[in-house]
């Protein structure tokens, strides 16, 4: 019997780990959880596991939105070169439609878009500037590319024709401010000399100006004056129809005679200082001087809210500043500025809370009277804080009737005012070395924003006090410091519980929440500065997100496969993976990805070993495409699904070489490349010896 000394036998072995935890920069590497990342770009968690390509962004005017376009095909023998951006003509039918592939001559299919009058009719002449370039042999049909390669690249090219069409807001210099109020969007830019500043509304048609009528300053209001009514001066003759009434003092009813200011449209003549004003020839109250066209002073940064003071369903109105203007109330067609004293009288932050409306100006927190966002009087309520620090930023905390309360942060400090109305209002200071950089505070439920020594997440109001363990940025601590200072915005995604924030290179992190547990932090770059991001739900209950240009253009968030029109580069690298045996080596032989794919994509795949060790060589990237799911069977028509539906696509990695550890990356760069989920990966490997 040989007693020779036998060769163990090894066999491959497969360690699995789900791709959760976000980006780790911090850690030791062997710390790192295996599905970590250490590098990232144009992720972000998703709640239910594993990280997901964000989508892309689009410019926005309210007519349709590009990514909503399709193309389609026209069956044709066509006799002569078409060129991109020809515009395509039926004979019979008299369709138009743009070109978005060339064909040459002897081609059998045209690709176009922006149909119209179509669809294209079998046998009709096919001209282009009243040259027949071919003949219909099929009708014009929505998609039919033969690939589902050729279908999303066509789909792009179909998107870009109907971007060319999107404009950006009417003026000069950057967005100031963007917002959604019932359902329509909204924007504020300079105008075109930078000598004011215009507030424009989103229609099927392009940006449409908003007029900010006129107002009219009264006193001595005995008898009410009612929306919709005609005001008629009594010496000058001069009248105007009645958009809103802001009472600012007094009482229509009581014995102190009401004083404030009418909004005015439809203005004839120019009212006269003491004059009457009547109604219906009644006089009502008495003009304070001649009313005074509502213009609005360039520059400055918007900050809004929606609030219902009214208690009517049809009540709700949109309130905003800018920090250079009056705070103003508007009800889709009043815009009505609010008039605090003030000097000057131009807020930067608001907030509502506990039914007052309230506003800062520099280190002065000012309240409106109860439900009454006009009325900035002590006499009626009103009341002034001093924190002693410039305010960046209010946020209304949750809580019952008495544990409510008001964050109120400036740039080095935080205070909270408690209290449920101006009998019992108190400012206590809450962390006197905790602030947050300007327009970086949103509540998700409850406050995160980004202070100096990273993005701090307040616990509930009646606990705030220890800031310091509520840091939760510190995996990313690198990118904090690097980024220090140069913050622009930020805003939350209430569908996916994340909170985002953008810097000014364009770059930004979103943390994803699962309740108050932060999932993860991942790093994007839009390419362009993000500015006055917001979101906000439609009229039909859809959370909708939009973003302000340096260019003048409105963007709307997370539709479509690209960066408006331009590539989105992707990037994931996991950290390295040791299975276990961080003093084995390893030959690696297989990976397996599973991606759960939105539509079509195209990526590449590659290996690191040994902490990218430079005497180790690395194989070739091994370039993949990603098909769209199919449909599940009980989700749509009978008829047109697909029985072995598959809405995950495992991705087959051949790895090379022998090492200790593993890191694997995700690269992609085009236009057409639809949002994907990287859920989690098995890595197929043969132990070998201990490192000596």
């Amino acid at each position: 019997m040989s007693t020779r000394a036998q060769i163990p036998v090894t066999t491959t072995q497969f360690d699995y780990f789900a791709c959760v935890g976000g980006l780790n920069l911090v850690s030791p590497e062997l710390a790192k959880k295996p599905g970590t990342l250490i590098d990232c770009s144009n992720f972000e968690c998703e709640l239910t596991g594993g990280y997901r390509r964000i989508g892309g962004y689009e410019r926005f005017d309210g007519r349709a939105r590009p990514s909503d376009q399709n193309y389609y095909t026209i069956a044709a023998s066509v006799t002569s070169d078409i060129a991109v951006g020809d515009m395509l003509s039926g004979a019979t039918s008299l369709a138009t439609a743009s070109v978005i592939v060339a064909a040459a001559a002897g081609s059998s299919t045209i690709v176009v878009a922006k149909l119209s009058g179509g669809p294209f009719v079998i046998g009709e002449a096919l001209r282009v500037a009243s040259v027949q370039v071919g003949t219909a042999i099929g009708p014009s049909i929505s998609g039919g590319a033969p690939t589902v390669v050729l279908d999303a690249a066509w789909k792009h090219l179909a998107a870009s024709a109907h971007r060319a069409d999107i404009q950006a807001v009417p003026g000069s210099g950057p967005i100031r401010g963007v917002w959604m109020y019932r359902g329509v969007v909204y924007a504020f830019r300079d105008n075109a000399t930078g000598t004011g500043k215009g507030m424009w509304r989103a229609t099927p048609a392009g940006w449409t100006a908003v007029s900010l009528g006129s107002t009219l300053a009264y006193t001595s209001g005995t008898a009410i004056i009612n929306d919709g009514d005609t005001v008629t001066g009594a010496n000058s003759g001069a009248s105007g129809v009645v958009l809103r009434v802001a009472n600012s003092t007094g009482s229509w009813s009581s014995g102190s005679p009401s004083s404030g200011r009418i909004v005015l449209s439809s203005v004839s003549g120019t009212f006269q200082a003491g004059e009457a004003l009547r109604v219906g020839g009644a006089p009502q109250a008495v003009a304070g001087n001649a009313q005074v066209a509502t213009t609005l002073a360039p520059g400055g940064r918007y900050e809004f809210r929606n609030e219902n003071f009214y208690g009517q369903s049809d009540t709700m109105r949109m309130y905003g500043v800018d920090g250079v203007n009056n705070a103003f109330e508007f009800d889709g067609s009043a815009y009505v500025p609010i008039v605090t004293g003030m000097n000057p009288d131009a807020p930067s932050h608001l907030e509502i809370h506990k039914r007052y409306l309230w506003l800062s100006f520099r280190g002065s927190l000012q309240h409106s009277s109860v439900g009454d966002p006009y009325s900035f009087s002590v006499i009626t309520g009103a009341a002034e804080i001093a924190t002693g620090a410039d305010i960046v930023a209010l946020a209304s905390q949750i809580g019952d009737q008495t544990t409510a309360a008001l964050l109120v942060v400036c740039r080095n400090r935080t205070y909270t005012v408690y209290g449920s109305s101006n009998a019992d209002f108190v400012l206590m200071p809450t962390a006197p070395d905790i602030g947050a950089m300007p327009y970086t505070l949103q509540n998700l439920p409850l406050a995160i924003m980004l202070d100096d020594r990273g993005i701090v997440q307040a616990a509930a109001s009646q606990n705030f006090g220890n800031f310091d363990s509520s840091t939760i940025s510190q995996l990313v601590q690198p990118i904090i410091e690097q980024q220090r200072g140069k913050a622009v915005g930020s805003s939350i995604v209430r569908g996916r519980n994340q909170y985002r924030v953008f810097f000014d290179d364009g770059s930004g992190l979103i943390l994803s929440f699962t309740g108050r547990k932060l999932l993860g932090i991942t790093a994007v770059n839009y390419g362009r500065k993000v500015l006055c991001p917001i979101s906000e739900e439609d009229s039909g209950g859809i959370e909708r997100r939009f973003f302000g240009g340096d260019n003048g253009m409105v963007y709307e968030d997370d539709r479509g496969t690209s960066f408006d029109g331009a590539d989105i580069e992707y990037y994931a690298k996991l950290a390295f993976n040791t299975q276990k045996s961080p003093r084995v080596r390893k030959r690696y032989r297989k990976a397996v990805l599973e991606l759960r794919p939105d539509g079509y994509g195209e990526m590449s795949l590659t290996q690191d070993l040994q902490y990218t060790d430079a005497f180790i060589a690395t194989p070739d990237e091994q370039r993949i495409a990603v098909d769209p799911p199919t449909t599940y069977w009980d989700t749509t028509n009978w008829d047109s699904v697909s029985w072995d539906a598959r809405t995950i696509a495992p991705v087959r990695l051949e790895l090379f070489g022998t090492g200790d550890n593993l890191a694997l990356q995700i690269y992609g760069k085009t236009p057409y490349t639809a949002p994907f989920t990287l859920q989690s990966a098995i890595i197929h490997y043969t132990p070998r010896r201990h490192d000596r």
